[in-house]
């Protein structure tokens, strides 16, 4: 009887220990979305290119925005990233110098209006193509373009998911970035 006691204690105390780690503030949430280590923000170096992903959940999205969202935006299947990339050699990749104006104005159109079709998100055998996307204009003075992504599934995402660039621009082969989407913390707003 005691060591059942005993057992349950431990379980109890084992479960509220990790639920004070999944119950963060906000200035605390923000911070461990925006780490690395976490899986929500991930930047990799793959062929000449430099790739850093942030995935924006709900919780994230009003901490940013300082509202709480409407409980209709909280249950759509709405999944915001951001994107940005840039060359190695901090040279603009959509207008190198190398490139004639007539091919830097055909870059540029792809980027600005085609690109989405070359971006999905990927869940195990099921493929989601990106449903906006909006490049910001100005190139930042290391050759970075920043990119916002948005994708609304049919059906909701509760495991992780891939992000996956299939652009002939970029590279021959897609590049495929792992994003983490379970074990996300509640947060205090």
């Amino acid at each position: 009887m005691i060591l059942r006691i005993i057992n349950s204690s431990f379980v109890t105390i084992i479960c509220l220990a990790t639920l004070g780690c999944l119950h963060k503030s906000a200035d605390d949430f923000i911070d461990w979305a925006r780490d690395y280590k976490n899986g929500l923000h991930v930047h990799s170096i793959k062929s000449q290119y430099e790739f850093d992903i942030q995935f924006m959940p709900f919780p994230y999205q009003e901490i940013l925005s300082s509202k709480r969202l409407d409980s209709i935006d909280r249950q759509s299947n709405i999944y915001k990233l951001n994107l940005t990339i840039k060359t190695l050699d901090g040279e603009d990749f959509i207008q190198p110098a190398y490139i004639t104006n007539h091919q830097g104005a055909q870059r540029d159109y792809y980027f600005t209006y085609q690109f989405e079709n070359d971006i999905f998100l990927e869940f195990g055998d099921r493929k989601v193509a990106c449903g906006l996307l909006h490049m910001e204009r100005n190139t930042r003075s290391n050759g970075e373009r920043f990119f916002h992504l948005i994708f609304e599934p049919d059906f909701t995402i509760t495991n992780d998911f891939v992000l996956s660039i299939e652009s002939e621009l970029i590279s021959s082969i897609p590049i495929r970035f792992k994003i983490r989407n379970s074990n996300i913390p509640t947060v205090e707003l």
